[in-house]
């Protein structure tokens, strides 16, 4: 097998696996990730007030609330929770039945 091939079929082997441990727990950690990235997807901002009740892990400045997590994984989630959002596939996040389910996915993934 030639090596690119084998990268690339050892690359979609592992991320397969890593599926069967996808982390829905909804602790103050994962949820101040899923808050910037619903706040990116509302509001187009990087502050957490609407939802900032929801975490303790969050950081006040100047009267907003913002997520004291590094944004970088939050940035790699929001194009494709947009793109569930564009297309009618998500349901309103502030349910709080369901509060950012598909957000906890797809950051889990």
């Amino acid at each position: 097998m030639e090596k690119n091939t084998f990268v690339f079929v050892f690359f979609l082997v592992n991320l397969f696996l890593s599926s069967f441990f996808i982390d829905t727990s909804k602790t103050w950690n994962t949820t101040s990730r899923v808050l910037l990235v619903l706040s990116l997807t509302e509001d187009n901002n990087l502050s957490i007030d609407k939802y900032h009740w929801k975490t303790g892990d969050k950081g006040l400045i100047d009267e907003h609330y913002y997520s004291d997590k590094p944004p970088f994984l939050s940035f790699l989630v929001f194009p494709f929770y947009k793109l569930l959002t564009v297309t009618g596939i998500e349901y309103e996040p502030s349910n709080d039945k369901n509060f950012g389910n598909p957000v906890y996915y797809l950051g889990s993934l």
